[in-house]
Order: structure tokens, then C-alpha cells, then sequence
């Protein structure tokens, strides 16, 4: 997505769920102020030109000019947290010069159009416990408040926005209606259809197209194997954990989610393909039953991650893709909730579910290099 940090734009829409956020400050467990790459809009490199003396050239010295330009960061930290664990710039009460996604944080404030969407990164460890506290279906209700993007999605395809809104709308209403692996099965066919018409450029006929559990009416892409609780096989999720998000760095970067990957590979490396996906879909299974509130959680993450990343099709207008993604998150947790239960021989706590959601969030679903390699995967194995 292209950065578009100059334009304001009157927000619409805010995620229910952003009311509730409280942030943890120095007590946070996971700071946002280590760890992150911290873009520096165009207004807050104009507020540091114009800053004097020496302070004004040492916080301009901390700003790599790449582009967009960055903070430098001294040993994986933001150069302004104080050794109390918190920013500086807000601890001496100049907030403005704390870069605008710093500034809101964890909200994902994405530009479309004429208006933007505020939703919620559950890279935050108060934003998950909200999220926890929440489960469900949520919805974006209108502000009069003004934000400015991080980002603004580009296109002047007005028609096809609305396209996006109303379906987006209609895909969590069937979503909420079935079991989670049934309800992915019959939207993958439905996306899928559209998807083959709005690469032509053909929507009305997109609009056609059904949205059903009829296997008849799925047509050309309904999918007819046993009916389980995930919808990728292990050996997709496979060749995305080992290929893609075990990079040489992960021991060093992503210290919390390389044990859980070295334990993936014991639990399931000795298993045959086709007995790994019933192993895992037995194990899920057995969670599930013994604490409905996994189940509930997995549909409301699938949910939340469908909120937030379909109308990003805007641009691209590749809506089969966010779809897709939002299932890979979604599995990918529930397989890292697996390892977890046969590490510990329980399953995990509320907390536990919270930091994994978290570990998960921050090593894979923010990681915009990563969402490419993810992509080639699917694109290999699936499509």
C-alpha cells in the first residue's frame, strides 16, 4: 500500500472495540517501542527540521532518511524509550514530536477514498486482552473525530468500493450463520466466482454469484473434501512455517515464537501428510470440546482479520487474497494453540492465549516481507 501521510481525512468508521482500549504503559509486557520498524510521517519530520540546538540535532540524527524514513533503533529500541519504559517525548510532554503511528497506536488507521477505517492491531497485548474480553462479531461505528492515515489505499474506483462494503457486510452475515471450516468452504467458492469476474473487469456478473452451502450452486469451486475444522492442509501450513516464517533470524528477532516452531516440527515431522492433517484436525477438535470458548475465539479472529484486510482489495482489486489470508492467520493460530496443548499436556490459559496471539501477531501477521513469501506458498500449493 502506497504511504500517504499528508492527507487528512474525516473518519467514518471505528472499530467497536477501540472504545475499551486502555494502554498498559511501563507495565506493558510486550512494548511497542522495541522490536517495530517506526515509519516517521511527513509532519513529524517537518516538526523535527525545525527543532534547535541540540536537541533538535539529535533527534534528526536518529531519523534514517530511507524512504519512508525510519528511527534508528540501538539494540532492537526506539532511541527515545526512557529507562522507565516509557516514550520520552511523552514523558516531557511533547507529544507532537512522537511520530504519528506512535501517537495511535495500536489502532490501523487505513485511508480509503473519500474516508478511512479504524480498526485494532492485536500485536498489543492490551488490545488482545480487549479482544478476549469481546469475542464475537464486531462492528465499526461512526466518529466525528479527524485521523490521518498511515496509509491511503489508491484508486478512484468508487463503484467498486462500494462493491467491497456491501460484500464484506454479506460475507460475515453467511459467516456467522455456519461451523467455521463449513462457512470458509462455501465463501471460498463464492469469492472465488467473483474473483474470476472482477479481474475482467465484469461486476455485475460478479454480483451473481451465490453465496450458498449448496454444493450445486458453489459450482466449478466448491470443495468436497471431509468436511474438518481447518480449511489449508498441514502440508501448506507446513512449507509456510519452515520456508517462510523460520528465517535464520527467527532465534534472535522472534525469541518467544522459535520454541513453539521447534516444537510444531516434534510434534508433527514423523507423521505421514495425510495423517498430520487428521491428527491435527483431531486435536483442534479435542480443544474445542473441551473449552468452547477456542471455537469462539477462532471465529472472532477470522472475523476481525476479514473486518481489516478486505477492502484493501481496493487497489488491487484481488479480493480471493485478503480472504485467503485471513484463513492462513486464523490457522496458523489455532496450530500454534495445538503445540502449545501437547507441549504442556493442558490447554493454555487466558493469559497464555493472549501472549501467543500476541508472539503470533508480531512475528508473522506484521511482517510485510514475510505476507509476500506467504503469498508464493499459496499461490503454490492451493490456488
Amino acid at each position: 500500500m502506497p504511504n500517504n501521510m499528508k492527507k487528512r481525512i474525516q473518519a467514518q468508521r471505528i472499530l467497536s472495540l477501540c472504545s475499551y482500549f486502555v494502554c498498559d504503559g511501563s507495565a506493558c509486557r510486550e512494548s511497542c517501542c522495541k522490536g517495530w520498524q517506526v515509519l516517521v510521517d511527513d509532519r513529524t519530520r517537518e516538526r523535527y527540521q525545525k527543532l534547535k540546538g541540540a536537541f533538535g540535532r539529535q533527534v534528526r540524527f536518529f531519523v534514517r532518511q530511507t524512504e519512508p524514513p525510519v528511527l534508528r533503533r540501538i539494540f532492537g529500541r526506539c532511541p527515545f524509550l526512557d529507562s522507565d519504559r516509557l516514550c520520552s517525548f511523552q514523558r516531557q510532554g511533547k507529544e507532537e514530536l512522537m511520530p504519528l503511528i506512535c501517537r495511535e497506536y495500536p489502532k490501523e488507521i487505513i485511508g480509503y477514498g473519500d474516508f478511512c477505517e479504524i480498526s485494532i492491531s492485536l500485536s498489543c497485548p492490551a488490545a488482545v486482552r480487549v479482544f478476549m474480553d469481546h469475542l464475537g462479531r464486531l462492528s465499526y461505528e461512526e466518529t466525528e473525530r479527524e485521523y490521518t492515515p498511515y496509509w491511503s489505499v489508491s484508486n478512484n474506483d468508487s463503484i467498486f468500493l462500494d462493491f467491497l462494503q456491501k460484500e464484506r457486510e454479506a460475507l460475515l452475515d453467511f459467516f456467522w450463520q455456519y461451523e467455521l471450516a463449513e462457512a470458509w468452504q462455501g465463501m471460498y467458492a463464492h469469492i472465488r466466482g467473483q474473483h474470476e469476474w472482477v479481474v475482467r473487469d465484469r461486476l455485475e456478473d460478479a454480483r451473481k454469484v451465490p453465496l450458498s452451502m449448496d454444493k450445486a450452486q458453489q459450482g466449478e469451486y466448491a470443495l468436497f473434501w471431509q468436511p474438518r475444522l481447518s480449511f489449508f492442509k498441514i502440508q501448506m501450513l507446513d512449507r509456510c512455517i519452515i520456508e517462510c516464517i523460520d528465517h535464520g533470524y527467527t532465534r534472535l528477532r522472534e525469541p518467544k515464537l522459535y520454541p513453539l516452531i521447534r516444537k510444531y516440527m516434534e510434534f508433527f515431522s514423523k507423521l505421514e501428510v495425510e495423517e498430520a492433517d487428521r491428527f491435527f484436525d483431531r486435536q483442534v477438535r479435542a480443544i474445542c470440546e473441551e473449552n468452547h470458548t477456542f471455537d469462539m475465539k477462532y471465529r472472532s479472529y477470522f472475523s476481525l482479520n476479514l473486518q481489516s484486510l478486505y477492502l484493501q482489495a481496493y487497489s488491487s482489486y484481488h479480493i480471493l487474497r485478503e480472504f485467503l489470508f485471513a484463513v492462513l492467520y486464523t490457522e496458523l493460530v489455532m496450530l500454534f494453540d495445538v503445540v502449545e496443548y501437547l507441549w504442556k499436556g493442558a490447554l493454555p490459559d487466558r493469559a497464555r492465549q493472549e501472549e501467543l496471539i500476541v508472539v503470533f501477531e508480531r512475528g508473522v501477521r506484521h511482517n510485510p516481507q514475510l505476507t509476500e513469501s506467504l503469498l508464493a506458498v499459496i499461490r503454490e500449493d492451493f490456488l
